[in-house]
């Protein structure tokens, strides 16, 4: 249900664009994180930039 949820652009955010770098919304992140994580990469992902929220 989550991954449905984040990976349909469902959160709309009044904060940022979700493409932004520095952005400060935690819902924009998880759905960075989620689309990440189902991107078919291989390489690992490491989410660097919760750390600075």
């Amino acid at each position: 249900m989550l991954r449905d949820y984040f990976l349909s652009d469902q959160h709309n955010c009044r904060y940022q664009s979700s493409d932004d770098e520095d952005n400060q919304c935690l819902m924009c992140e998880i759905s960075h994180i989620f689309q990440e994580f189902y991107s078919g990469e291989k390489q690992p992902y490491v989410p660097h930039r919760m750390l600075h929220l």
